[in-house]
């Protein structure tokens, strides 16, 4: 089971749930439920698996993930995954970076680092 949590219309955070050998009709019908009662008796029957959190922000008026946390625990191996996005839009990616000449480069986008800024 996925439970997701939007705030200002994005998703901030989606927990994954596995079910502790109750009957799969039996979380779905609870989880079709908001009322806390429900949601107390679905903690009863689901174990947490995962939880991904995610911080958003206006990039040139669009809303786009700037950060992002994911735990998964219970499987072979618990892991955890942090990123920071850093966003280009539009002219802000060099021309160059599309040039036939960088097509199978490993990073095609290390010319950044060279290019002056264009914020």
């Amino acid at each position: 089971m996925r439970v997701a949590t939007f705030r200002d219309a994005v998703p901030v955070q989606v927990d994954d749930f596995l079910s502790l050998g109750s009957d799969l009709t039996q979380v779905l019908e609870l989880g079709d439920h908001r009322g806390q009662k429900e949601l107390s008796l679905l903690r009863k029957i689901v174990k947490p698996h995962a939880r991904t959190t995610s911080v958003w922000s206006s990039v040139l008026g669009v809303q786009l993930p700037v950060k992002l946390v994911s735990l998964t625990l219970g499987g072979e191996q618990d892991f955890e995954v942090k990123a920071d996005f850093q966003w280009r839009i539009g002219r802000q990616i060099p021309d160059a970076v599309f040039d036939v000449k960088n097509l199978g480069s490993p990073s095609p986008l290390a010319m950044w680092s060279e290019a002056p800024s264009r914020r």
